[in-house]
Formats: structure tokens, C-alpha cells, sequence
């Protein structure tokens, strides 16, 4: 089935604009598998999330993320604004 709804095309919209921007390692807090943004884009591209079913790369909680410090480039937070109050 096809995921479609206007906040989804806004959003992909908003980030296809920004995509130039991201360069070397991403990070994508909260993000799922092949919804933002082209993995071939970057050198390596994680989704981090607390979802299992979100078949993300690295399984945590934010702010305890299992990598490097300075080892990311860029992070983006798409899929997180509605469970900030």
C-alpha cells in the first residue's frame, strides 16, 4: 500500500529542498526505513528509533545514542514533532 498525505508530501518536499545540505553521515532521529531520503545521497545513512517495527539501524532511546562523538555529519528529526509537547 502506498503511504500518501499531504503532510507526507510537504515534508519529503521540504527535505528533497534541503538535500544538498546533507553530506557525509545522517542520522534520522525517529525516521523509518526508505521514507526521506535517497540513501545513495550520503556516505552512510542511519535511522535511529525505539521501534522495532520502524526496522531501524541503531535500536535506542534519544538522547542515549550508541555512537562516536563528532562521528555524524548531519541529523534530521522528521518523524519526531508530534511527540514534542
Amino acid at each position: 500500500m502506498f503511504d500518501f498525505s499531504f503532510r507526507r508530501y510537504y515534508l519529503l518536499k521540504l527535505v528533497r529542498k534541503h538535500l544538498p545540505l546533507l553530506k557525509g553521515t545522517v542520522v534520522d532521529l525517529g525516521g523509518k526505513r526508505g521514507t526521506i531520503i535517497d540513501e545513495t545521497q550520503v556516505v552512510r545513512y542511519y535511522i535511529l528509533n525505539i521501534a522495532r517495527e520502524a526496522q531501524p539501524d541503531i535500536l535506542a532511546l534519544f538522547p542515549q545514542i550508541p555512537l562516536m562523538s563528532s562521528s555524524v555529519d548531519a541529523v534530521i528529526c522528521t518523524e519526531t514533532l508530534e511527540y514534542i509537547y
